[in-house]
C-alpha cells in the first residue's frame, strides 16, 4: 500500500480553502457580469417598448415624429 504523508496538514487545508474561495469569488464575479449584461439588455428593450408606445400615441393624436 502506498501512503501519502502530508508534512504540514494545516498548510494543505489552507491551500484547499484558498483555492475554493478563489473559485467562488471568480464565479460570483462572472455571475455579476452576466446579470449586469442581462439587465442592460432588458433596459434597452424597455426603452424601445416605451418609444414604440409614445410613437403609437402620437400617431393616434395626429402628431407624427420623424
Amino acid at each position: 500500500m502506498n501512503f501519502i504523508i502530508i508534512e504540514n496538514p494545516s498548510l494543505f487545508v489552507t491551500k484547499n480553502i484558498s483555492s475554493t474561495l478563489l473559485f467562488a469569488i471568480s464565479f460570483l464575479v462572472k455571475l455579476t457580469t452576466l446579470m449586469t449584461f442581462l439587465r442592460d439588455i432588458l433596459r434597452k428593450k424597455q426603452i424601445k417598448i416605451i418609444k414604440m408606445r409614445i410613437n403609437l400615441r402620437s400617431r393616434e393624436n395626429g402628431i407624427i415624429k420623424l
